[in-house]
């Protein structure tokens, strides 16, 4: 499993990179992931979550595991993307949303295969980087 990052493509990413804190249309925040899947079928239960760090503290991921059919899934080599998975964050508060940036987080998305019911977990460490209305409205 690869994770990395994209809405409508996949895009890989690398440890240490930094993955945006997307205010969205519905008031409150949320990291974009995406995975990249090999020995997978068409159709998997995503979930994905993050921590900060430093603190140990769950951020995101409360939300329910999501079952979903897959992107781009290849039948002979049992290969596929999901993408666009939301990690939504816990809090609402832009005060307790500012002190993210910068801050080292842990991705981890867990996925199962839905025909197999094999589970795997994969996990990538990225700093938080809030998106440019989110950090405007942040008081230094």
């Amino acid at each position: 499993m690869e994770i990395g990052t994209g809405g409508a493509r996949y895009e890989p990413l690398s440890e240490g990179q930094p993955l945006e804190v997307t205010f969205g249309p519905q008031g409150g925040w949320h990291l974009t992931t995406a995975v990249r899947l090999s020995a997978i079928s068409s159709i998997a239960r995503l979930h994905p979550s993050a921590t900060v760090i430093a603190t140990g503290e769950e951020i995101a991921g409360l939300q329910l595991p999501e079952n979903r059919e897959l992107s781009h899934h290849d039948p002979v080599r049992c290969t596929a993307e999901a993408l666009d998975l939301r990690a939504f964050l816990s809090s609402r508060d832009p005060q307790e949303i500012c002190p993210l940036q910068g801050e080292p987080l842990t991705i981890r998305v867990e996925v199962t295969d839905l025909t197999t019911q094999l589970t795997a977990v994969g996990e990538r460490t990225v700093i938080a980087a809030l998106d440019p209305v989110t950090a405007e409205g942040c008081t230094p």
